[in-house]
């Protein structure tokens, strides 16, 4: 009888436990609502749905689970910074505007001519994520993600832009702020200002005739339609991101974080597909008819010469000059040590073998094409439904009644300041990170500069492994605290 009652409360003890256990268990769970412009069902949002959100749930056992807002339904990139400053959504996943209105400092990558491929992107990624993140973090976001948003083109109805004298000709389409339009006017260039929704209906209209973007919003919004030629010289990288409150992250179970933090192969694989996404859609171009314009070495370099006059006329005002130092000198380290590619030899075939290859290239690029032309039609159609919303959405704000907002946009001594005392604390922490790696045998003691390059990043992990930290690399608020730096 004693037994029995014994195992009885065992049993209610056990009973109670599993509930508190399974409560404790709920309450861990983490829930996230992100936003972002890309249409559901394609491109960006297929990688999000099929890549990154499957990663996060088995980083964290199911426990963060991120619901997004696809196809612009909570509005654009500048509303996404606005909803999560307030706490109405815990991150978004911003376009190249997006990303520069988050952190001005990120600009710099956008510069004209300044990367000559995705190798140098992925380098650069590599060793400056860090500094990145930290300005990220100075205006309140955790920069969670990296990817790429494309290389622009230029595009046009009448101009092949093979020489500089095109440039003075064209009536060119800006919307993309400063930098475009600085950069577009030391071309010579006629810059014209058009909302994104009117780009199509302006260049149908020779209202413009020129236009600098990225493949894929060419093709969804019909432009190339309207072009003669595409001049695929790299103008310009533009990044794309996924950001977080910083509040938001900070409070996350420090594992998690730990495992979320680690974000390199997931980047990568979602990189390879933004990139084979962005090929598709400018062969597709070129297979509708538009001409793929070839340019001189010499004529190249002179328009990436008056291109250029824009790193110095925006440094210090969009972002600190140091910073645009920082990049350039490790890109230079990287081309002057990039090794060169030997040539294979060529492969030997038997006839029979060589129609067997050929007929299965044929076959490949039949499917590929048939590929392309699916992707090029969703596209337009999704991009179709979310101009014509958009487009909906400014009517109502310019309707009687409806409050204009304005904005106040910083002096340029005030960006010049913050910028200042931004990279000023930026290279202190640096400095000091070196300073305690130094006596550990984890960075050269005769190097210490305040500068985050490849040694600082590889002295980084390796004490990040010793003490059992989260191996990022990064200058995280987890790693100061370690070293015991304020």
């Amino acid at each position: 009888m004693r037994t029995g009652r014994v195992l009885l409360w065992l049993a209610a003890a056990l009973l109670i436990l599993g509930f508190t256990a399974q409560g404790a268990l709920a309450r861990d769970v983490v829930r996230w609502k992100m936003a972002t412009l890309a249409p559901k069902g394609m491109g960006w949002a297929n990688l999000i749905e099929n890549q990154v959100l499957p990663w996060v749930k088995q980083q964290t056992d199911d426990n963060v689970r991120i619901k997004v807002y696809f196809g612009g339904v909570l509005g654009n990139d500048k509303e996404y910074l606005e909803k999560m400053a307030v706490g109405q959504i815990n991150g978004a996943a911003l376009d190249a505007m997006g990303s520069n209105l988050a952190c001005p400092e990120m600009t710099v990558l956008g510069l004209p001519f300044l990367f000559n491929n995705y190798e140098e992107v992925d380098h650069i990624r590599e060793v400056m994520l860090p500094t990145f993140d930290y300005y990220f973090q100075q205006n309140g976001y955790k920069l969670w993600m990296w990817m790429d948003q494309d290389f622009d083109q230029i595009y046009s109805t009448k101009w092949k832009f093979d020489k500089i004298e095109d440039f003075s000709k064209a009536k060119f389409h800006t919307w993309y702020g400063p930098m475009e339009q600085t950069m577009l006017e030391d071309l010579g260039a006629t810059p014209v200002p058009v909302q994104p929704t009117e780009a199509a209906m302006a260049f149908r209209t020779g209202l413009i005739d020129s236009s600098i973007g990225p493949a894929i919003f060419q093709v969804g919004t019909q432009i190339y339609t309207s072009c003669r030629y595409i001049n695929t010289m790299k103008t310009r990288y533009c990044p794309a991101t996924a950001v977080l409150r910083l509040d938001d992250w900070n409070q996350l179970d420090p594992e998690y974080r730990k495992k979320l933090a680690d974000t390199t192969e997931v980047v990568r694989q979602f990189t390879l597909g933004t990139r084979k996404d962005n090929d598709r859609c400018i062969e597709g171009m070129i297979k509708y008819g538009l001409e793929l314009v070839e340019m001189k070495p010499e004529n190249k370099a002179f328009i990436v010469k008056k291109a250029s006059r824009v790193y110095d006329q925006l440094a210090d005002k969009v972002y600190p000059k140091d910073l645009l130092l920082e990049v350039q000198r490790y890109l230079a380290a990287y081309r002057a040590g990039k090794p060169v590619a030997s040539a294979s030899a060529p492969v030997k075939r038997k006839p029979a073998e060589k129609e067997a290859v050929a007929a299965k290239k044929a076959e490949a690029a039949g499917k590929a094409d048939a590929e392309t032309a699916e992707m090029m039609a969703k596209l337009q159609k999704v991009y179709q439904e979310d101009m014509e919303a958009q487009k909906k959405k400014q009517a109502e704000e310019k309707a009687p009644g409806a409050i204009e907002k304005k904005e106040e946009m910083p002096k340029p001594e005030d960006a010049a300041a913050k910028h200042q005392a931004a990279w000023q604390e930026r290279a202190r922490q640096i400095r000091a990170v070196q300073e305690v790696l130094a006596p550990l045998g984890l960075y050269p003691v005769g190097m210490i500069d305040g500068i985050f390059g490849p040694m600082t990043r590889k002295g980084i992990q390796e004490y990040q492994k010793q003490k059992g930290l989260a191996v990022t690399g990064a200058i995280s608020r987890e790693l100061l605290d370690a070293m015991g730096i304020k």
